[in-house]
């Protein structure tokens, strides 16, 4: 759904690049610079706007709200009322409803220590990968592919190293390259393949005593490290199951006031039969509390609130 999302959008887009570009001349950006009718198209879009003065301020860093901001326009992704209490730091600001919605679409998602980091500089790769997944059907895992389809098929204006924050304007323009002229690009250079492993989240979380609950995606690499040493809670959730997007929610909105020092990973019910069948787990929407020596203490169906979910916690704790 969310990839026929993204191609209607961006027929969208190719329809409305037909008209005419007004001129809107930010102050900061010369008609002479490279940039400049690139500019000038997306702003006439209604896709990227200036400061209080009116001012582009391309040679900044592009942060990680910026980014996702302005690809949501460009991909005219609804956003809903609920869209909002994403993450930690992701509540009811400016970009919330953004943030919320490119993660309620699994466009997006945060760092492994359950935060999104809005303020940080977007890298390179990171911008190639989110601008590609959301605007075409593509859908890269990794952030080096995704970076050399984009040089690839020269949808930039100046190459930038992979880990190097991009600058807006950069971003930018390589949006509208994307937007515009994606499908055009032959289906053989395309090359996105899915990849179990994800650098993002192979990380160690630092879990606390009494410190937040973290809530990440299952990765293996991750759960081995992390068992038999923290407190760990199984979710095995399926994207088509009513309950377990209830008691997704439940916890995604109660996530800030969990507390204990704790790892939630939500296991996707109908592809980790391995893990299904070493815990015995027959029915989707079932959670595991496993304590810090690896021992399973409790196991429950369905969490309809947060007073629930804290109880689970708390076992996993004994």
């Amino acid at each position: 759904m969310k990839k026929l999302l993204s191609i209607t959008s961006v027929l969208a887009l190719l329809l409305t690049s037909v008209s005419p570009v007004k001129a809107v001349s930010f102050p900061d950006l010369s008609p002479e610079d490279p940039y400049y009718q690139v500019m000038e198209t997306l702003a006439a879009r209604g896709i990227v706007q200036g400061d209080a003065q009116g001012n582009l301020n391309g040679d900044q860093p592009l942060l990680r709200a910026e980014l996702v901001t302005i690809v949501v326009r460009a991909g005219n992704i609804e956003v809903l009322d609920s869209d909002k209490n994403c993450f930690p730091d992701v509540r009811s600001q400016w970009f919330a409803g953004a943030v919320c919605a490119m993660t309620r679409l699994e466009l997006i998602k945060g760092y492994p220590d359950g935060s999104f980091l809005p303020g940080r500089e977007v890298k390179s790769g990171e911008a190639a990968k989110i601008i590609i997944n959301a605007l075409t059907s593509l859908n890269f895992v990794n952030l080096d592919e995704a970076q050399a389809w984009l040089e690839q098929n020269q949808f930039y204006k100046a190459s930038v190293g992979l880990e190097q924050s991009i600058v807006r304007k950069e971003a930018f323009a390589r949006l509208l390259a994307v937007a515009d002229n994606w499908q055009s690009v032959s289906q053989e250079q395309v090359g996105a393949e899915e990849d179990a492993f994800n650098a993002e989240s192979d990380t160690m979380m630092l879990v606390e005593s009494g410190g937040p609950v973290f809530y990440v995606e299952y990765n293996e690499d991750q759960y081995q490290q992390h068992l038999g040493q923290d407190p760990l809670i199984l979710f095995f959730h399926a994207g088509w199951c009513p309950k377990c997007k209830a008691s997704k929610e439940v916890i995604l909105q109660n996530q800030e006031q969990l507390v204990g020092g704790a790892i939630i990973f939500q296991v996707d019910f109908d592809t980790e039969l391995e893990l299904r069948k070493e815990y015995g787990i027959t029915l989707q929407d079932t959670f595991v509390a496993i304590n810090a020596a690896g021992e399973v203490v409790e196991k429950n169906n369905a969490i309809g609130s947060s007073t629930e979910i804290q109880t689970l916690i708390d076992a996993s704790l004994q």
